[in-house]
């Protein structure tokens, strides 16, 4: 499945298949429910995510975030998690979190949200917290697995340790927000598919320059390697 199609798809997400994560929450009572009735668990499920990406489009609604981004991202981000070798479970994880990465601009002024006022030193201050009310907001939702929470919180830490919330480098920033940053990093520069060749390679360059100081320089070359691909190229 391209690039494009995967975008699509979570748009209209709702379906997953196969069963939850070991742990507390809706996966828990879910198995016992497929039994008694089969087929609802993935009627829960594709409403569980759904749910999940809503909240992304809210942000995209409210102008904090560009139309199409949340269901891009996600793509771009389960095409190198899958490139990678993350499994099934490790793949939704890092997909909820791309659903959810910003979730915390919810919590934030819209004259700082908007980036209105976000050059500032008070804005910039304020706008970094996002990633802290993203996690505080979502702690209290049952069944979300750890990654997902990681990729809320850290997706804005860098290679080198100048990012934040916590300013962790290199292998400290957890897996799934390292390949996240690079997935976040090339659409918010390339954009919408029709916006042309330019752009593309605006954001190529971006991500380039950003190796082993913003991105994961082994996550970059293999995510750079799968731009180029033409059976995830966004058409």
């Amino acid at each position: 499945m391209g690039i494009a199609q995967l975008a699509r798809r979570n748009e209209r997400r709702g379906r997953v298949r196969g069963p939850g994560r070991r742990g507390r929450g809706p996966q828990d009572a879910s198995r016992a429910l497929d039994v008694a009735h089969p087929g609802c668990i993935e009627d829960l499920h594709g409403a569980f995510e759904g749910t999940l990406h809503a909240f992304g489009q809210a942000l995209e609604l409210r102008g904090y975030v560009a139309s199409g981004h949340t269901g891009r991202v996600a793509a771009w981000a389960e095409v190198l998690g899958r490139d990678i070798g993350l499994d099934a479970a490790a793949l939704r994880a890092l997909r909820w979190g791309a659903f959810l990465h910003d979730v915390g601009m919810l919590a934030l002024p819209d004259r700082i949200a908007v980036r209105g006022d976000a050059q500032a030193e008070a804005g910039r201050r304020t706008l970094c917290e996002h990633t802290l009310y993203g996690v505080e907001l979502l702690r209290e939702v049952p069944g979300l697995p750890r990654e997902t929470l990681e990729v809320v919180r850290s997706h804005h830490e860098r290679w080198d340790g100048s990012g934040y919330p916590e300013g962790l480098g290199g292998e400290e920033i957890p897996l799934a927000a390292r390949v996240f940053a690079l997935a976040d990093a090339y659409d918010e520069a390339a954009g919408e598919p029709s916006a042309g060749s330019r752009s593309r390679q605006e954001a190529v360059a971006a991500l380039r320059s950003g190796s082993g100081r913003r991105f994961d320089p082994h996550l970059c070359a293999r995510f750079l390697g799968l731009i180029e691909d033409p059976y995830s190229r966004t058409a």
